[in-house]
């Protein structure tokens, strides 16, 4: 993939985890750092009856998003305390029920 070649000597950095809601793992999510600095993301199986590479991309890493929606919607929010989900991907919409307008969050 020609959009990718960057990554060849690119570095991982430590993975987030995410989970099913039964509490067991179900990805490993790691940022792509490129001269150190972050240049996209990759989401991993942690089961092996999963496929292996679930998602990757050039944008922000997902967990990213989240932190970012989470602190302005639960109080006291922090990746730390709370565990992120991960079914599989998915488009991720805020809806406004006053202005029936949508806005993406992924």
């Amino acid at each position: 993939m020609s959009n990718f070649e960057d990554w060849k000597n690119a570095k991982l950095s430590r993975p987030v985890v995410y989970y099913f809601p039964n509490g067991t793992k179900s990805a490993y999510e790691f940022t792509v750092l490129v001269n150190g600095k972050p240049d996209g993301f990759i989401l991993v199986a942690a089961q092996r009856y999963m496929p292996p590479v679930l998602e990757f991309g050039k944008g922000e890493a997902p967990s990213r998003r989240l932190g970012k929606i989470g602190a302005t919607r639960i109080m006291n929010f922090s990746k730390e305390q709370h565990r992120l989900l991960y079914y599989g991907g998915t488009e991720l919409q805020h809806r406004d029920r006053e202005r029936e307008s949508h806005r993406h969050l992924r």
